[in-house]
């Protein structure tokens, strides 16, 4: 017997053998899908042109360029951030 969320199955029937083959066939062209996605990505990311997201205080400008938040609060808020980081490290804590 063979036990999954789906069901209980049989290997000595026939209609579970056939299921449960379908079931393998179908796992092992999504792990070749996305073992492919994944090998795509990673090419995309030794070229330089993988962009997710676009971090805090950016944006994605003309030509895919990253360029800073237009709004100057946003700018100097991060800025804060990043200063209060550096004193922080700078103070031994």
């Amino acid at each position: 017997m063979i036990v999954n969320e789906d069901g209980v199955y049989d290997p000595r029937l026939i209609n579970d053998r056939l299921l449960l083959g379908m079931k393998g066939t179908m796992s092992e062209m999504e792990l070749s899908v996305f073992r492919r996605s994944i090998e795509a990505l990673r090419q995309k990311a030794r070229r330089g042109e993988l962009l997710l997201t676009v971090a805090v205080g950016y944006v994605k400008g003309e030509n895919g360029r990253l360029d800073k938040y237009p709004d100057r609060r946003v700018q100097d808020g991060l800025a804060l951030v990043f200063r209060k980081f550096v004193d922080r490290e700078q103070s031994g804590f």
